[in-house]
């Protein structure tokens, strides 16, 4: 048989009285106006029994410490809160004819309290409070294997340390945020698909030929129209060489035909003529010889004719040379001539330049077209790319949604579902149904059963089956004295609250009191 609370002592604690408050095995009710210390008395129970409320606030104004202790039939649980400074402390020993100290008091109370869910505030609450309640009461643990069938995109070796709904609920803001940037990121390649396409279709692919048969063309083009201008300026060139190097040969064969000139203007003398005048040298001589008397006139005529001959030999040794001199310019201008005329590059026509620039501006065309084709192609290609990338991101964003789905719905409601003691309950959303039944589609009444049997079955394993409900005032009049009787059935303990007019009471619970205060109209 399950141990209640036997005794509440309470020092310092918010409102609470000071002192001693036993209880009754079906619990107690503290009845009084506002401000008497009716929720502070529960608030002091949860203090011990949860680790909650335990803050410096809840130390009374003006005391240095508040200190609850609870009374069990095996333990005895104590905790300390101090106004400054100090962390609060929770000591718990247990009773009887063993007594020790409970090495971890904290993990001790969670394992023994079952009153975790407030039932008539899970039932004041709007359906997404109630679903936070819930999942806040259930003591469950998650494993990496279950997370990763929700979430198949879990990193391996991903904590799933602490409660599982928490784990769940740290993943879960981790695939929202990624989700958020997924759907972000698919809108923006959405966008970018969206205008290359418009972009590609715009500027439609053509049938031209490659950059590179483009290339060669004009590579090929530009060869030959830069072979012709070279020939046309080496042909420049020569003629520039050629008109230099025929003004000397016209220099030159204009020199011969002076030589020729100068030649012409001398006399004719010739080698017979010069025979005859050495005949006549003899003969004069032999005159001389002959006559000594004509000597003088001799020797001068003589002297005349040698001199005449010396003159016309000088004359005929210059013609020769003129001539000769002529001779050798004519074969030099002859041969310069020759020599140009065999080494001169042949100009191209005008016909010829016009048709290269032609042939070369057409290869130009060509490889604007094939560059134009090859931006044509990149264009389809990318808006190609950035369509499939956006069908990817999309397909990302909706499994990341499938998967925040999952988190906040599926694994929640699994989980809730595998819990012990919890058989028949299901969580679809915000939706609780127990046995297939929904909280939202039951009437006030039975409302009320279905937040206290949730509750007990929250507690079902517990040994210490306390209920604490804070406010029993707020419920239907008509529903009260059957709300409290079902709290207590069963053998749980009630602690509650109510509010009416006068100082704080305490009441206790019992099978008789309770079904007495049923009869009495203790609770209207």
């Amino acid at each position: 048989m399950n141990a209640p609370i036997l005794r509440i002592e309470t020092l310092n604690f918010r409102g609470a009285p000071d002192g001693v408050i036993d209880l009754a095995p079906s619990g107690i009710i503290a009845a009084g106006r506002n401000g008497a210390g009716k929720t502070s008395l529960i608030r002091a129970v949860r203090a011990v029994m949860a680790s909650g409320d335990a803050s410096a606030d809840a130390v009374r104004s003006g005391a240095p410490e508040a200190m609850v202790r609870v009374h069990t039939g095996g333990w005895v649980a104590t905790r300390r809160i101090v106004a400054e400074g100090r962390q609060p402390t929770v000591k718990v020993e247990t009773t009887g004819p063993i007594q020790a100290t409970v090495k971890r008091p904290a993990e001790f109370l969670a394992g023994q309290s079952g009153y975790s869910l407030d039932p008539l505030a899970f039932y004041l609450a709007d359906a997404r409070l109630r679903r936070e309640m819930l999942l806040a009461a259930l003591p469950v643990t998650v494993t990496e294997a279950q997370l990763r069938a929700w979430d198949p995109s879990l990193p391996a070796g991903y904590s799933v340390a602490g409660h599982g709904l928490e784990v769940l609920a740290r993943r879960h803001a981790e695939v929202y945020a990624a989700r958020a940037a997924a759907n972000k990121a698919a809108e923006e390649s959405a966008r970018k698909a969206k205008e290359a396409a418009a972009h590609a279709e715009a500027n439609p692919v053509r049938p031209v030929p490659s950059v590179e048969e483009a290339e060669s063309e004009v590579a090929r083009a530009r060869a030959a129209l830069a072979a012709l201008v070279a020939d046309a300026t080496a042909a420049e060139k020569a003629a520039t060489r050629s008109a230099s190097a025929r003004a000397r040969i016209a220099d030159m064969r204009e020199k011969a035909d002076g030589q020729d000139r100068l030649a012409a203007e001398q006399p004719q003398v010739f080698d017979e003529d010069v025979r005859a005048l050495d005949a006549e040298t003899a003969r004069v001589d032999a005159l001389v010889i002959a006559a000594e008397k004509a000597l003088a006139e001799l020797r001068a005529e003589r002297s005349r004719v040698q001199a005449q001959r010396d003159a016309a030999e000088a004359a005929m040794i210059r013609r020769v040379g003129m001539l000769t001199h002529a001779r050798q310019l004519r074969t030099q201008a002859d041969e310069l001539e020759a020599a140009l005329d065999g080494a001169a590059p042949r100009a191209p026509t005008a016909d010829d330049l016009a048709a290269a620039r032609a042939d070369d501006e057409a290869a130009r065309l060509l490889l604007k077209d094939a560059h134009d084709g090859a931006l044509r192609r990149q264009i389809a290609a990318a808006a190609d790319t950035l369509r499939a990338q956006a069908l990817a991101d999309q397909a990302q964003a909706q499994a990341l949604t499938a998967t925040v789905k999952a988190l906040s719905k599926d694994a929640p409601a699994a989980l809730v579902a595998a819990a012990p003691g919890l058989e028949g309950l299901a969580l679809a959303g915000d939706v609780i149904t127990l046995g297939g039944v929904s909280l939202d589609g039951l009437c006030g009444a039975e409302q009320l059963r279905f937040a206290v049997d949730l509750a007990k079955r929250l507690g079902a394993t517990a040994p210490l089956r306390v209920l604490t409900v804070d406010g029993l005032e707020r419920v239907d009049p008509e529903h009260l004295d059957a709300f409290v009787q079902h709290c207590i059935e069963g053998g749980w303990q009630l602690i509650a609250s109510l509010v009416e007019r006068g100082d704080l009471v305490i009441r206790q619970l019992d099978d008789a009191t309770t079904q007495a205060a049923a009869d009495d109209g203790l609770f209207d």
